[in-house]
């Protein structure tokens, strides 16, 4: 079954939500854009994605957006909120 971004979007909230902790979001921009490692492509924007439990960070998640693409909020905290879920059950996979 194919999804659209916006019911993507819903339902890593509601993984989220049922892990007990909140998201922020941060996008960040580059003008003009800026080297992703040093011989790496140019990126002109960032969505990064922290999974929260109260103050404490317990993930986090990454979409970098190349200079030859269109920045995409949405599609950005989508994939940036997946990355932060996957980090979190790579960091809790050994825990009891």
């Amino acid at each position: 079954m194919k999804m659209n971004l916006k019911e993507a979007e819903q339902e890593l909230l509601e993984r989220i939500e049922k892990l007990g902790y909140t998201r922020y979001v941060d996008h960040q921009f580059y003008t003009p854009p800026m080297p992703y490692k040093p011989d790496g492509p140019n990126v002109s924007a960032l969505t990064v994605v922290f999974l929260k439990d109260g103050e404490d960070i317990v993930a986090t998640g990454e979409a970098w957006c190349s200079a030859k693409e269109q920045f995409h909020r949405q599609k950005g905290r989508v994939i940036a909120t997946a990355r932060a879920l996957k980090d979190f059950e790579r960091r809790n996979i050994d825990e009891p």
